[in-house]
């Protein structure tokens, strides 16, 4: 076998791995493998759910279309779920070649290898969440513009990388919103600051933003003309609130904004280690980018800085900050670190040892992960209700508490929260009347069906539960415990 092939293989290896080997994890796991069940039990793929009652419209669908494509495809099972994560992840990492090609020639191989064998990367990528998905398109679209800027347009398929930058950012807007166009800030600053105004309009393609508009924003506008209220609710919950309140409860304090780059340091393990160790006398040379005539020298260079450094300060200064939000930074400082990490490592034979011991341990630990018990994994939570509960479940209602809603996928029901009081909306949907949310959704649903239900309640919170009922002619049935809960069953006393 060719070396190329083999090379493919081993990286096949490598990327998918153990990707179905542990349990799905709270809270995004859950959740997004929620929606997507939700999609293929509706066949409705254009209004996200979160279960028969709650629209959930915080993040735009395509992370949600490709796990029910997944498990369409493969069957009910983790490996589908965390398929379209892994295959984006291989992909990135034979992007991140590609680019490297243009902006670090000779040391393609070394990027490449750097993003692959970081931590930030590998662990997003078995990590079911928005963030590996949007890191493949904003490097597509920015590949496509790489490709096209450091060709001056003259190749015969310019044309197509044009097309490529405007598909890459509408499939990055249709993952994760706006974040998703933050490299395109990066790319009309660098073209103005090297090229002027002018630049910009050799970008331009009617292709590529006929594409761009229809990937990004077709199904925005569909739910809009369903409803024109969401219009508003996109304006001000997904944009507004997430940059500039800390509604959504995310590290929104001001020195929250500085965890972003000890976690850049640590994802880039091993990596950031080497640089630092042996090549600190190149850092330094970024400095002197400030210059004009520095920058118009080092276009490259100027380019990678741009493409960390906006985004960085966009994520530093907003108020809903996550570690994974910075998994696309780490393509430009994965070439940015091929650029500087000192030729004696890429060619040291016992480098090269070190980094396959380190890849193989990255796998290993992988796989170590489903042995580890823990609170959030869903797939433990739900065998440990399936011990506690006889006859069918046809929905896990938490009351007071965040729903696990990765419990759809293996007990193959709804799932949601309900809570004491109608004021609360941090665990259940907004309420405007002072009845109890957990009370209506009992009246609400008739008799055979409350005995359908399961009520996943905290020990600390199973007298006020039980209080509650009673007041409203209802008895709880403890059944037993699972993870931190008490499972109870409900019945009316009015029936025999």
């Amino acid at each position: 076998m060719a070396q190329p092939a083999w090379i493919v293989l081993a990286l096949c290896l490598y990327v998918f791995a153990f990707q179905g080997s542990r349990g799905l994890w709270e809270r995004d796991e859950g959740r997004y493998t929620n929606v997507a069940l939700m999609m293929l039990r509706t066949a409705d793929w254009v209004v996200p759910r979160m279960n028969g009652e709650q629209v959930h419209l915080s993040k735009p669908p395509l992370t949600y279309w490709t796990i029910a494509s997944g498990v369409r495809l493969l069957g009910r099972n983790e490996w589908a779920v965390r398929l379209p994560c892994a295959a984006a992840f291989l992909v990135t990492i034979v992007l991140v070649w590609t680019i490297a090609q243009r902006l670090c020639p000779g040391r393609e191989w070394t990027a490449g290898a750097v993003y692959a064998t970081s931590l930030l990367p590998f662990g997003a990528a078995n990590t079911v969440t928005t963030d590996t998905l949007l890191t493949l398109w904003e490097t597509l679209a920015v590949g496509g513009f790489v490709a096209f800027h450091w060709s001056d347009g003259s190749e015969r398929r310019a044309p197509l990388w044009r097309v490529a930058m405007g598909t890459g950012f509408g499939l990055a807007f249709l993952t994760r919103g706006p974040p998703g166009l933050l490299p395109l800030l990066a790319i009309i600053v660098f073209v103005v600051s090297t090229r002027g105004f002018k630049g910009l309009t050799r970008l331009l393609s009617s292709t590529g933003l006929l594409l761009f508009l229809v990937a990004g924003f077709g199904w925005f506008v569909a739910l809009i003309c369903q409803d024109r209220e969401r219009l508003g609710f996109f304006v001000r919950e997904e944009f507004l609130n997430r940059i500039f309140s800390g509604e959504h409860r995310r590290n929104s304090a001001l020195l929250d904004g500085l965890m972003y780059v000890p976690i850049l340091l640590i994802g880039l393990l091993p990596w950031s280690a080497l640089v630092f160790r042996g090549s600190r006398e190149k850092t330094r040379g970024l400095w002197s980018l400030r210059n004009r005539a520095t920058r118009l020298d080092r276009p490259e260079a100027w380019f990678l800085a741009l493409w960390v450094l906006i985004p960085l300060i966009v994520f530093t200064l907003s108020q809903s900050r996550l570690p994974f939000y910075v998994l696309p930074l780490c393509v430009p400082l994965s070439i940015a670190l091929a650029r500087i990490v000192p030729s004696s490592a890429i060619g040291n034979r016992d480098y090269r040892r070190l980094l396959a011991v380190w890849a193989v341990g990255l796998v290993a630990l992988k796989g170590a992960a489903a042995l580890a018990p823990s609170e959030r994994d869903d797939r433990a939570t739900a065998a440990a209700v399936r011990q506690q509960v006889e006859g069918p479940i046809a929905e896990v209602v938490f009351v007071d508490n965040r729903a696990y809603y990765g419990l759809s996928f293996y007990l193959d029901c709804d799932v949601k929260s309900v809570a004491f009081s109608r004021d609360d909306r941090h665990f259940g949907p907004a309420y405007h009347n002072a009845a109890s949310a957990l009370v209506e959704d009992l009246v609400d649903s008739p008799e055979g069906e409350i005995l359908d239900k399961v009520y996943l309640v905290r020990p600390s919170k199973e007298d006020e539960f039980r209080e509650v009922l009673q007041s409203e002619g209802f008895d709880a049935v403890a059944l037993g415990e699972a993870a931190r809960f008490v499972v109870c069953r409900v019945r009316n006393r009015a029936e025999p």
